[in-house]
């Protein structure tokens, strides 16, 4: 009995060691399954991850590329001849009506709708035109306007490349070429003309469009929810150091460091400027415009005064028979070249009524007048001294003889010491005396004496000449050489437009480097 009840108590304990065991290797299975699915999904989150960051990369790749399709299609815009047009409607797209567009100036760019879309159509279009693109052609207006480049790579792989640029701590997403100002430059321009003269004129010497310098970023995403963003930061290398663009306040958000570039410009020179020149004008001498009926009347002229810049003639008005008591009464009068003027002017001036007016002769072979009182002292009774300047700018002066009565015209010489009517070296710019009437002269009776004063010397024909109403005009034809304006600069109608070497600059060759997911 003993014996059996034995061997029933060592089967027992061999079931419960059994068991035992059994319950060990579960837990040991179920705790190794554990370590085997949480392997897995550690595995399978790394390779998430990992194909994540190599979608990201792709962006990168494309944006490297899209970099160095950009530096080719800028470096390659050839001089190229543009109407100043093209300028105006690129200024009036950016920066609206109302621009100076013959001095430098420059505006910023809008940052309201629909105004901030006008003005990037604008800039694309002035670029698209100018490389000679096909409108189809929409490389131009995506960088001007894109702010974002995205790819699907298909089973569930997406990139999406944009352009960062922060601004006083705030970080946004600007196109992938974000231009911000347009600039023009004007400089003093001498310039031959056709007809062989020069002229300083005001042209347009260079327009900038200036951007803001960020980094292109890339985030890579796949469908097992993988995400990974890399970045790339401008070398200070491009940076400029110009002043022509206002410096911006910041750049690459938190990462960047202070040797990063802030803004850069695309510059574009302006040379070889055509000019359109009217022909050259040819003025011929004046054909009409005198009133024969009132053309101021004289019995005497005599040279008072002569400078190196002016002379001074005063005529004796008319007395009833024209003798030598004509001068010195109420119908004297002045007449005053300013030859060294610019415009040479003429004045007249007659103290009884009051006369003092001065006449610029602007254009020559053109015929100028003055009022003044020399067939009576009757306030309505005014006449006209005519003069004009020659070809040489010298005066020409046309009076004429008393209406009724005495028409002859003599030297006179009522104070010592008058100077002879004309100077043999022509320093007194006068070329002759056109008188309507008769020009005294030795056959017509010497000069008589009065004390210490003479009237009535004979004129020299070298001074004056006789003419009538009915011949005038014909005699200055004769005699007065026909004036030749040369042609002038009227408008600036083309500039040929290169684009400068400081334009290479404008690629953002970076450091590539690793974001974290919450950096952008």
């Amino acid at each position: 009995m003993k014996i059996h009840k034995s061997q029933k108590h060592q089967k027992g304990a061999a079931l419960v060691m059994t068991l035992g065991i059994m319950l060990i290797m579960v837990i040991v299975l179920l705790i190794a399954g554990q370590y085997t699915i949480k392997g897995m999904r550690t595995v399978e989150d790394q390779s998430a991850t990992l194909e994540a960051q190599y979608v990201s990369e792709s962006g990168l790749a494309w944006s490297k590329a899209y970099a160095l399709q950009m530096k080719a299609r800028f470096s390659g815009l050839q001089p190229t001849r543009k109407n100043v047009n093209d300028f105006l409607a690129l200024v009036s797209g950016v920066c609206g009506s109302g621009q100076n567009t013959t001095l430098s100036s420059g505006c910023n760019l809008p940052t309201t709708e629909p105004q901030l879309t006008y003005a990037k159509q604008a800039i694309s279009e002035f670029f698209r035109t100018w490389e000679g693109a096909p409108s189809s052609d929409t490389f131009w207006s995506n960088i001007f306007n894109d702010v974002e480049h995205q790819l699907n790579l298909g089973d569930g792989q997406q990139y999406t490349v944009y352009n960062v640029y922060s601004s006083n701590g705030t970080v946004t997403r600007q196109p992938l070429f974000s231009v911000t100002r347009l600039e023009w430059d004007f400089a003093p321009t001498t310039i031959q003309l056709t007809n062989g003269s020069t002229r300083t004129v005001n042209l347009m010497d260079a327009f900038r469009f200036c951007y803001d310098v960020g980094y292109y970023v890339s985030r890579g995403v796949t469908s097992d929810n993988g995400n990974r963003v890399v970045g790339q930061f401008p070398t200070s290398s491009t940076a400029s150091t110009s002043s022509k663009c206002p410096t911006a306040t910041g750049v690459g958000g938190g990462a960047a460091n202070a040797t990063d570039p802030r803004r850069n410009f695309i510059e574009v020179d302006a040379v070889g400027t055509q000019q359109d020149t009217t022909s050259n004008t040819i003025i011929k001498p004046p054909t009409t415009g005198i009133d024969f009926n009132n053309i101021a009347g004289a019995v005497g002229i005599e040279k008072i005064a002569q400078t190196t810049t002016s002379v001074t003639y005063q005529m004796c008005g008319q007395t009833s028979n024209g003798n030598s008591g004509a001068c010195g009464n109420d119908r004297m009068y002045q007449v005053t070249y300013n030859f060294s003027a610019n415009p040479p002017s003429v004045r007249c001036v007659q103290t009884s009524s009051g006369t003092n007016i001065s006449v610029n002769l602007t254009d020559r072979n053109t015929l100028y007048k003055c009022q003044v009182r020399s067939q009576s002292n009757s306030a309505s009774n005014n006449d006209f001294v005519y003069f004009l300047r020659d070809s040489n700018d010298d005066l020409v002066l046309i009076l004429g003889g008393k209406t009724n009565g005495n028409n002859t015209i003599a030297e006179w010489n009522l104070v010592s010491g008058n100077l002879d009517l004309l100077s043999a070296d022509n320093s007194d710019r006068f070329n002759k005396l056109y008188f309507v009437g008769d020009c005294l002269d030795s056959a017509s009776g010497g000069g008589r004496n009065r004390g210490n004063s003479q009237t009535g010397i004979p004129i020299s024909s070298n001074f004056c000449e006789e003419v009538t109403s009915a011949n005038l005009y014909a005699e200055l034809d004769n005699d007065l050489p026909d004036v030749v304006v040369p042609g002038q600069t009227t408008t600036i109608t083309n500039y040929e437009f290169k684009p400068l070497s400081t334009n290479a600059d404008l690629i953002f060759k970076g450091r590539w480097i690793q974001l974290t997911q919450g950096d952008l």
